[in-house]
């Protein structure tokens, strides 16, 4: 299992929120090429950027930040406000690994089948946010009437290879994992790369997701203020 270290940003800055809610802002003193190399420092290889402002208003942003930290040696997937097949392709020609589509992703339409003949679905990510069990978009400020499943048939799992799911009631909360929520989806689309994001605050909620066989987990809050949980990620080879 591999641990991907969070970098999310509003306004150049890095933060976390706590449940999705913009008005519960976290945020660190550090710069997000600092985070970065503090990441890299403890041994991670790749980092989970994410433009808060662009998943709010549609607008996505740091170009300048990416190339800096890809510039540093380690790998990205990077999301929030993608909403065009140019903007896919102009992130990638950056040197992002992956890049993540929510919003537009399980709007009606060819989008995501577009960008995967495209780019490959490797190179993508699938980005669901569940809110009470249906999936949040537009940063999180607006619920659909999709559940994760309805998302995935839309789509089609045999068309994506990543699914990033957020737990948003979790999310930045340190109050652990749903562990259930991600044995069933693997259960139920063994083909797919589910990546947890949210509500890691242990090494045993780390054990937890390891032991379902979760390939990726995002870890956010946890590693900016609960430091001694790198020990864990270090000593169990979380890194790779």
């Amino acid at each position: 299992m591999r641990v991907i270290p969070a970098i999310d940003l509003i306004d150049g800055h890095v933060v976390r929120l706590t449940q999705g809610d913009f008005s519960q802002e976290a945020r660190y003193a550090l710069s997000p090429i600092e985070a970065a190399r503090q990441w890299k420092k403890h041994g991670f290889h790749m980092v989970h950027l994410v433009s808060l402002d662009g998943a709010k208003d549609g607008v996505a942003l740091y170009e300048d930040v990416l190339r800096s930290v890809v510039s540093e040696g380690l790998a990205v997937q990077f999301g929030g406000g993608i909403r065009t097949l140019e903007q896919i392709g102009s992130y990638l020609d950056l040197g992002v690994e992956r890049v993540m589509v929510g919003t537009v992703a399980i709007q009606p339409g060819s989008f995501w089948r577009d960008a995967e003949a495209r780019f490959g679905a490797d190179r993508l990510v699938l980005a669901l946010d569940l809110k009470d069990g249906f999936v949040a978009t537009h940063g999180w400020t607006q619920t659909t009437g999709l559940s994760f499943d309805a998302a995935i048939e839309r789509i089609g799992a045999d068309h994506v290879r990543h699914v990033l799911v957020t737990d948003v009631r979790k999310d930045g909360s340190l109050s652990g994992v749903d562990a259930g929520l991600y044995e069933r989806l693997l259960a139920t689309y063994p083909g797919l790369n589910v990546i947890p994001a949210g509500g890691v605050t242990s090494p045993g909620d780390l054990l937890e997701l390891e032991r379902i066989c979760v390939r990726d987990v995002v870890v956010g809050k946890a590693l900016y203020e609960r430091p001694e949980i790198i020990d864990t990620i270090r000593n169990r080879n979380y890194l790779a």
